[in-house]
C-alpha cells in the first residue's frame, strides 16, 4: 500500500503522532517533503513521518527479530499474506526486479554505481550482476 493512503487505525498516543523521525545519519535538519515524508538537508534520504515505535526494530535474535529468519520464513506468509522468500525468489525476477532495473536505468544509464538498501533475496543485485551493468553494494539493515 503506498505509504500516502495510510492511515492510522484507531486513536493515536500522543507519542505516536504524525512527526518528524530522525533520519538515520544523525541529523535533525529535517524539512517537508511531502505529507508523510520529511527530508534531511545533511545526507538528502527521505525518512518516514509515519509514527513508529523505534523499540520494534531493536535485533537481539536473529531467528525471530525484526527482519530476522522468522519475518522471511513465516510472517510474510501468515500474518501479512504475501508470498514467502522463496516463492518470491522466483516470481520477482520476471516482475518486480524489471520494474525496479527500469526505475533506475530512468535515473542512471551503466556504466554506474547503485547502492541498495534492504535487498531482500538479492534478486535485483544478482540480475545487475549477470547483466555487468552496474557496480552493485547491497546491504540489509541491521541493529545488531
Amino acid at each position: 500500500m503506498p505509504v500516502e493512503d495510510r492511515e492510522p487505525v484507531g486513536e493515536m498516543s500522543a507519542e505516536l503522532q504524525w512527526r518528524d523521525n530522525p533520519c538515520w545519519c544523525g541529523a535533525s535538519n529535517l524539512r517537508p517533503f511531502s505529507s508523510t515524508y520529511s527530508r534531511c538537508d545533511a545526507c538528502q534520504t527521505l525518512v518516514t513521518r509515519y509514527p513508529y515505535d523505534p523499540t520494534k526494530f531493536h535485533v537481539a535474535d536473529d531467528s525471530e527479530d525484526f527482519y530476522g529468519r522468522q519475518y522471511w520464513f513465516s510472517h510474510q506468509e501468515t500474518d501479512l499474506a504475501q508470498p514467502g522468500i522463496l516463492s518470491r525468489t522466483r516470481t520477482d525476477l520476471p516482475e518486480r526486479v524489471v520494474h525496479w532495473l527500469r526505475a533506475i536505468l530512468r535515473y542512471k544509464q551503466p556504466p554506474g554505481r547503485v547502492l541498495e538498501l534492504g535487498s531482500a533475496h538479492g534478486g535485483l543485485v544478482v540480475s545487475r550482476y549477470n547483466h555487468r551493468s552496474f557496480s552493485t553494494s547491497s546491504f540489509e539493515i541491521r541493529n545488531s
